[in-house]
């Protein structure tokens, strides 16, 4: 029920007076002015604007005016125009009423004092456990990324071991080249000051025997050339990779960062050779892709789903970066993977009690297979996280199917494309599925609507002659659950995409 002490009307905001603007009283004790009351009249609205009572009238006349109200704003007015004192025989006692008053006011105020003061030191031991906390934290990075560190050296320095080792072994078998060769000499010379062939005999044998011995050694050393060349190489990029890595490491140690470079940015060569601090900060949710979107940045978490796996999450806004973060160009990230390799992922939560997962490779690289990867990057705006599975198509029979992908209106009948040329008469017409098995795991076209386009089907059981999807992934891993989720469709929890995004092979 709205308050009748206010001295204008709750809808037009008009001062009350006695004649357009009189409060008048509804059935249900709100007041509202005539005008108002007239105005929902002419426009078949008779219902209280607060409460939502109905009433029946033909004008605002068949209200009774609310004359208290009236009497109050008439008073008011003269009091403020002059005409009426607003003295009266309270105010002779004005003095205790002001010590009363002041000691009231003195009380609430120190009572609020003592209140915030309690609150603002709650505060100040919150920060002091976050502080110790932090400081526990940043020392076992720091710890770790130490040992890492001394890791790196003693490998470098048992590759630089094995170089000089290498060097050393080279030198020997070029100086038994040089004596070989200084034997090679003195034959020829034999054999210059031979007479006949009976004498030559002896120094050509011997000639013959320094060939084979340096064919032998020019076999040994072109062998362990090559080798050397290999090693050298895997080296040389273990070295530069070193070389990134300490630079990371050492930007992590470092307390000075500047307050717009605060995080490390690697490339996505140092995805595929990631290892010691690199993997633990993956670990830990501190590894994040990031985005410049319409004038602001976006990031995308990346965490480790295996030794072999990296998960690259939809794109999004966050208020606070975590502490000691490392960031990649999201457009980086996302190249990391080749065509013949590419997946998406979508993390399903089944009635809140659940989570699975499910792995979706790209069979081709079609307009339809394009939008839906953008729409689990969400790198063009909007993703598919929070879409809801809408449906069970075929229940129990062949060609069973879950459609889903609504990421507008989360109904069905929403879902536009995010890139264009998205065209079921096209493409989809094309390379349609007609009379041909629809193998189960597929992932194909949910939808022929333009407004409708990235809605998509997961297939759950095989169709010999199913014409009504265009395919473009299949599922790899998580069918088999999924269908599980399924089993009592329609009393089942309901499937919400939780989360979505990029499979980054290591």
């Amino acid at each position: 029920m709205a308050s009748n002490a206010s001295m204008e009307c709750g809808i037009c905001n008009e001062i009350y007076n006695e004649q357009e603007f009189c409060p008048r009283m509804l059935p249900c004790f709100d007041c509202i002015c005539s005008s108002c009351i007239d105005q929902l009249i002419k426009t078949n609205n008779q219902s209280c604007p607060f409460c939502r009572k109905a009433f029946q009238a033909t004008s605002a006349n068949d209200f009774r005016p609310n004359n208290a109200l009236l009497d109050l704003v008439k008073y008011i007015a003269e009091v403020e125009s002059g005409k009426r004192s607003h003295y009266t025989k309270r105010t002779k006692s004005f003095a205790a009423w002001k010590k009363d008053f002041r000691r009231d006011i003195n009380e609430g105020i120190l009572a609020e004092c003592v209140r915030s003061k309690a609150q603002i030191q709650g505060a100040i031991e919150r920060n002091e456990k976050m502080e110790e906390r932090f400081l526990q934290v940043n020392g076992e990075i720091k710890n770790e990324i130490q040992r890492d560190l001394l890791e790196i050296e003693e490998i470098n320095g048992k590759r630089v071991k094995e170089l000089q080792d290498n060097k050393a072994h080279l030198r020997g078998i070029l100086d038994t080249l040089l004596k070989e060769e200084g034997k090679i000499k003195d034959a020829y010379d034999k054999l210059e000051g031979s007479v006949n062939f009976t004498s030559a005999g002896p120094v050509i044998d011997s000639i013959e025997g320094i060939e084979k011995s340096i064919k032998t050694f020019s076999g040994e050393v072109e062998e362990f050339i090559s080798k050397e060349e290999v090693m050298y190489n895997d080296i040389k990029m273990e070295l530069d990779y070193t070389k990134r890595k300490v630079s990371i490491i050492q930007e992590i140690l470092s307390t000075e960062r500047e307050e717009e470079n605060e995080a490390a940015i690697i490339t996505a060569n140092d995805l595929r050779r990631m290892s010691g601090p690199l993997r633990k900060l993956v670990e830990n949710g501190r590894f994040l892709a990031f985005q410049e979107y319409r004038g602001r940045r976006r990031y995308a978490v990346m965490k480790m789903a295996s030794r072999q796996r990296l998960l690259l999450f939809h794109l999004k806004e966050l208020e606070h970066l975590p502490d000691e973060v490392l960031l990649v160009k999201h457009e980086g990230a996302t190249i990391f993977a080749g065509e013949s390799s590419k997946r998406t992922f979508l993390e399903l939560d089944v009635g809140g009690a659940y989570q699975l997962m499910l792995i979706i490779r790209f069979i081709n690289n079609g307009s339809y297979a394009q939008n839906f990867f953008h729409l689990c990057l969400g790198d063009l705006g909007p993703s598919y996280a929070g879409c809801k599975f809408l449906e069970v198509i075929d229940k129990d029979n062949d060609g069973e199917r879950i459609i889903t992908g609504d990421y507008e209106r989360n109904d069905g009948n929403g879902g536009k494309a995010v890139i264009q040329g998205v065209d079921w008469g096209g493409e989809g017409k094309k390379d349609i599925y007609l009379g041909q098995t629809l193998e189960e795991g597929l992932v194909g076209g949910g939808s022929n609507l333009e407004e409708r386009v990235s809605k998509f089907i997961i297939v759950t059981s095989t169709d010999q002659a199913m014409d009504a999807c265009y395919p473009f992934g299949m599922v790899e891993e998580g069918l088999g659950i999924l269908r599980d989720a399924i089993l009592h469709y329609p009393n089942t929890p309901p499937i919400t995409i939780r989360n979505c995004g990029m499979v980054l092979p290591l």
